[in-house]
């Protein structure tokens, strides 16, 4: 009987990130490629530039890597490598451009234990299904498509802004919403309505200003002095 990418990580348990790599499917040279494709993507993506412009340059990085699911579970042990850097905030779109790059239908985050969370996860994803074993940063399924997102753990602002189909699951909490425009958002095993909450994105301006304040605003948000986000 075949088995799925998910059965090999059935003794897998958040927030620790250490596996042995033999239960991984992934190929080091593949692994090399993916990470200097990183290591340039933070190099050029700009916090000015817009959504599409950003996604847009993580989708040039990947494209060519010829990456597999078990590429991109690897990745994420790496992703320690990343952490304060000052544009780790785009991470998450790189592994996004890879995922939706990847034949694969099937990949696993291991996210669990890292000091600084990824936001972005599962951005435009389409007919794939993602799982994230630990929690996940602002904006998860943000303008997906289509698909499955499982976050075994907890999110932050922004959940499924812009998403127009597919299903988000989140077993922790989820800290705010953004513009759902289609699409299934479950917290455990119950749906919730993010049109009947008021904890949308910016509920906290206070938290949304700081977490801000060195990374991209959404929906073309300008910086007032002192870095602080004010009106279009």
């Amino acid at each position: 009987m075949a088995t799925g990418l998910f059965d090999e990580f059935s003794g897998y348990e958040s927030p620790g990130r250490e596996i042995p790599l033999d239960r991984v499917r992934g190929d080091s040279t593949a692994l090399q490629r993916v990470v200097k494709g990183c290591e340039a993507y933070l190099e050029t993506v700009r916090a000015q530039e817009s959504w599409d412009r950003r996604h847009e340059v993580a989708a040039s990085m990947a494209t060519g890597l010829q990456v597999r699911g078990g590429d991109i579970t690897l990745f994420c042990l790496e992703l320690d490598r990343f952490e304060g850097h000052e544009r780790f905030w785009g991470v998450g779109c790189y592994i996004s451009a890879l995922i939706n790059m990847t034949e694969d239908e099937e990949v696993v985050l291991l996210l669990g234990g890292l000091g600084e969370k990824v936001q972005e996860i599962g951005y435009r994803l389409e007919g794939k299904t993602l799982v994230v074993e630990g929690d996940g940063g602002a904006y998860v399924g943000k303008e997906m498509r289509s698909g499955r997102i499982i976050v075994k753990g907890s999110v932050r602002f922004g959940t499924g802004d812009g998403m127009t189909g597919g299903e988000i699951r989140i077993t922790g909490n989820i800290e705010g919403f953004g513009t759902v425009k289609g699409g299934e958002i479950y917290r455990g095993n119950k749906r919730v309505d993010p049109k009947a909450t008021t904890a949308t994105y910016d509920f906290d301006r206070t938290s949304f200003r700081s977490y801000f304040k060195d990374k991209p605003l959404p929906y073309g948000r300008k910086r007032q002095e002192g870095g602080q986000p004010g009106s279009r």
